[in-house]
């Protein structure tokens, strides 16, 4: 059973209110500039309730589990404005508010999805708002026209948030308001204890206690004399605080008298007695390491078992309710002598080495360290970090050298190089083979191991067999690092056979649409986390994943999930496609994106932002008559017979995915006034036919906006096209003088030529 709670403040009220008229009493809600609501109770006895926290709960035996409400909205609020013509530059207002509050915050811009992005401290864009550090005032900035804007939160201590957003073609003006409350951060538990009708809730391991019975009331205190403030309050021989980045410190101190009551769960780490019980266990947990501890000396064990303790305290505190495989990377064991001829065919000579290994066995790393240093859990959880990103890699040449390999297993190697494959702008630029279906290429040699039952690989002898280098800054003995050995072609090959064996899937594979997504991608997919590579076109092998992605579209968005959730959104899923089949390099392959645009269309729902899509396509490829005969039909679908122009436009506007009703309106003018333009600018001789739809697509987008001067300017024209002279000079005259008006002095001349010739009949 789920119930609402409330968690709330209670105050006196003063009696005396500044009117005469008597408040009204009862709940008052408000909503802050980031979206969270605070509710005001008045109670008749002049008492208030101030609310500032809301969410559900679940109670499960006696423990109750909370869920914030609205923890999950964005970090960023963004809004956009539109304009009729391409603007020059794109404003950001940030609305009233401090310098201070952005400085932790990065802005990204990309001009589309092929190209880099470009990032800059947004206190960089308010430079000259820095005087006013702490003083709200309205801030905003320019920036270039760009296709995604993507928003950074800097953390140096934990994961920095990012959150892209797409720039729709024509807007102005970005609206952008930081939410910097944390409330929905909390992490709230509860145990309700039935005897003492006590609520007991912690966030971490602080409780508080609140009681069903009422507060017992304080007697006999003694009321102070007198109450003040004192700012920088201080005693004769008070050593001074030490300001924190130069800021006024707190110097009272407080003793806290609570006792840290004894942690649910005692974490233990997973110790084996031998290698080959230890490789076993890393094999059956394939997503965690086996640290391997070489030393031979005497006092080994007892450093080994001090430091396995000091490692568990530390990971205790990140397990105090229960186990979080978060925060349990690895297993570890303490190597001697007798496996000195496993270690020995790793690589491994020396004793002093610690070695880590993946589930397959394969050597990652090894180098030289003292266990007390190495096993601290901040130390290795960085190391661990590079590791996983090193990991990716061997995965996939296990995955490329098993060919009978079990299809899970093949999927969840992908997915982990998709979740912790290392992001290293620094890119090959290389265009990705448009067809390699015929190619073949020989397996990596392998080193096996005498330890029973489970192989090791060492891959010590293909350092040279691939040019993809990596730059791991924790891995100091660089000859001991993993050589990655996979060929591209070799990846691919794979990866087609996958796709080809759910070629007639019925039911739709949730992680086999997450490698599909991955790959995709123009940036950030494998070829460019696993190769370093930029994917350039799309070749036969994505078309075969896109099916896929087609073929389940509206089923996609149903699969229940909570990690990748974003992936299966139907926005997501129209945006990766769209951005796979808008790369420029597809050019050659016009025919075939052209009917994945037109079937895309239809599965989407007629989706207008997949026909101007395919628009674009046209028009870029200079294929004229397919796009004006395109645009007939985006036209005809939106007007409708027996309707008028805001009545056809109304019953087309769906405020759930388009902009405000007059930017939609706007959108959709300015669509047929560059419809009409390419008819006068690139149709030398169009035909009577051909100008009877421009003109009518003209005259529609002047119903729309009657003033636009750049309307006008092609309707005159058309109408000088279309033998009407004396229309067409009174059209283009009412364009330049509505432009000496606007001040758009590059257009006034431009009006002023075209419509000298008319008047000359040398037009």
């Amino acid at each position: 059973m789920r119930k609402l709670f409330l968690l709330f403040l209670l105050f006196v009220i003063p009696s005396s209110f500044g009117q005469n008229s008597p408040i009204e009493t009862g709940d008052y809600t408000a909503q802050t500039k980031n979206s969270e609501s605070i509710k005001f109770h008045l109670l008749e006895n002049k008492k208030f309730y101030l609310s500032f926290l809301s969410g559900t709960y679940e109670q499960v035996n006696d423990s109750i589990f909370f869920t914030i409400a609205n923890a999950d909205l964005p970090k960023f609020t963004v809004g956009y404005s539109k304009v009729n013509s391409k603007p020059k530059t794109i404003k950001v207002d940030l609305g009233d508010s401090y310098y201070y509050q952005w400085t932790s915050v990065y802005i990204g811009l990309q001009k589309d999805s092929n190209s880099p992005i470009v990032y800059k401290p947004i206190t960089t864009y308010l430079a000259k708002f820095e005087e006013s550090y702490y003083e709200e005032k309205k801030l905003e900035f320019d920036i270039e026209p760009s296709g995604f804007i993507y928003l950074v939160e800097e953390n140096t201590t934990r994961d920095s948030h990012i959150e892209k957003y797409a720039i729709p073609e024509g807007v102005s003006q970005v609206l952008l308001n930081y939410n910097l409350s944390q409330q929905g951060k909390f992490n709230l538990r509860g145990v309700y204890n039935n005897s003492t009708k006590e609520l007991i809730v912690s966030e971490g391991v602080t409780p508080l206690v609140f009681s069903k019975q009422p507060l017992k009331k304080l007697e006999n205190l003694e009321k102070p004399t007198e109450v003040f403030k004192e700012k920088n309050w201080t005693y004769p021989g008070k050593t001074p605080p030490q300001p924190l980045y130069n800021m006024e410190s707190d110097t009272t101190a407080v003793v806290d008298q609570y006792v840290v009551p004894d942690p649910n769960f005692a974490f233990k780490v997973n110790i084996e007695t031998t290698l080959s019980a230890a490789l076993k266990s890393v094999k059956e947990n394939p997503n965690k390491f086996l640290v391997v501890f070489y030393d031979t000396s005497i006092t080994a064990k007892k450093e080994f078992d001090a430091a396995v303790e000091s490692y568990q305290n530390s990971v205790q505190s990140y397990m105090y309710n229960a186990y979080n495989a978060e925060y349990d990377p690895a297993f570890f064991y303490l190597a001697t002598d007798k496996d000195k001829a496993a270690l020995k065919k790793m690589g491994v000579n020396e004793s002093g080495s610690i070695v880590i290994l993946n589930s397959f066995g394969t050597r990652l790393y090894h180098f030289k360290g003292k266990t007390q240093e190495n096993l601290e859990y901040y130390s290795l959880s960085s190391l661990l970090v590079e590791m996983k990103e090193l990991n990716a890699l061997a995965q996939i040449d296990s995955y490329i050298v098993n060919k009978n390999m079990a299809e899970q297993e093949e999927k969840r190697i992908l997915l982990y190089a998709e979740k912790f494959g290392k992001r290293n702008y620094d890119y090959v630029d290389v265009a990705t083979p448009a067809d390699i279906t015929n190619t073949t290429v020989a397996p990596p040699s392998k080193t096996n191991t005498a330890v029973p039952t489970i192989e090791i690989v060492t891959n010590a002898t293909a350092a040279a067999a691939v040019p993809v280098t990596y730059d791991y800054s924790l891995l100091k003995e660089k000859e001991n690092i993993y050589k990655f050995i996979t060929s591209k072609k070799a990846f691919e090959i794979r990866y087609k056979q996958l796709l080809e064996k759910h070629k007639t899937d019925q039911v739709v594979d949730e992680d086999l649409v997450r490698i599909i997504l991955c790959q995709l991608r123009s940036s950030d997919n494998f070829d460019f986390i696993v190769f370093k590579t930029q994917t350039k076109f799309m070749n036969t092998t994505d078309y075969l994943g896109l099916d896929y992605i087609l073929k389940f579209y509206n089923e996609i968005p149903k699969i229940a999930t909570t990690e990748y959730d974003y992936q299966f959104q139907t926005d997501y899923l129209l945006e990766t496609i769209l951005s796979a089949l808008g790369r420029q390099e597809n050019a050659q392959q016009l025919d075939l994106v052209l009917s994945h645009y037109d079937k895309l269309y239809q599965i989407a729902g007629f989706n207008d932002k997949v026909f101007k899509r395919k628009l674009e396509l046209l028009k870029l490829n200079q294929l004229n008559a397919n796009y004006l005969s395109a645009f007939e039909i985006y036209f005809n679908n939106y007007i409708q017979e027996g309707k008028s122009l805001i009545e056809s436009l109304d019953s087309r506007y769906n405020p759930k995915f388009d902009y405000n009703w007059v930017d939609f309106k706007n959108s959709f003018a300015n669509d047929c006034n560059e419809a009409a333009w390419f008819v006068v600018e690139k149709e030398k001789n169009p035909t009577t036919d051909m100008l009877t739809k421009a003109l009518k697509w003209s005259q529609t987008s002047l119903k729309i906006d009657k003033d636009n001067y750049y309307y006008l300017d092609t309707l005159a024209q058309l109408y000088y096209k279309n033998g009407q002279q004396e229309i067409a000079i009174t059209t283009e005259q009412k364009a330049y003088d509505l432009a000496v008006v606007a001040g758009d002095v590059e257009l006034i001349d431009e009006y002023k030529e075209v419509l000298e010739k008319m008047k000359k009949g040398t037009y």
